[in-house]
């Protein structure tokens, strides 16, 4: 991946975190998006996670996620920066097992 295109996903990953309109599945479909658009492997998958929310003591979830995978390399930056501190951070978020993977 190029420098430039890692910037486009960090600028993405500091993009504040909502629940309806900026969460795992919107920030990873732009990512694989513009990965596409520049001739990069890349899928969207969709899988179900656990993590515990800091927040709420540790409280356990088990959640639906989605996250891109470009040339085989994972990119989850469903939380921005503030929401890690609240919630967890993204690499926090174990996959259980994948639901769906994008072109498989």
């Amino acid at each position: 991946m190029n420098k430039l295109f890692r910037q486009y996903i960090n600028d993405k990953y500091k993009e504040p975190y909502n629940f309806f309109t900026n969460n795992c599945w919107h920030k990873s479909k732009w990512i694989v998006f513009m990965a596409r658009l520049i001739g990069l492997k890349a899928h969207l998958v969709f899988c179900v996670v656990f993590f515990r929310v800091r927040c709420l003591h540790g409280m356990p979830v088990i959640a639906p996620h989605f996250y891109s995978l470009i040339e085989n390399e994972k990119i989850d930056i469903a939380f921005d920066p503030i929401t890690e501190k609240r919630v967890c951070r993204n690499e926090e978020l174990k996959v259980l097992f994948n639901i769906w993977n994008g072109d498989k």
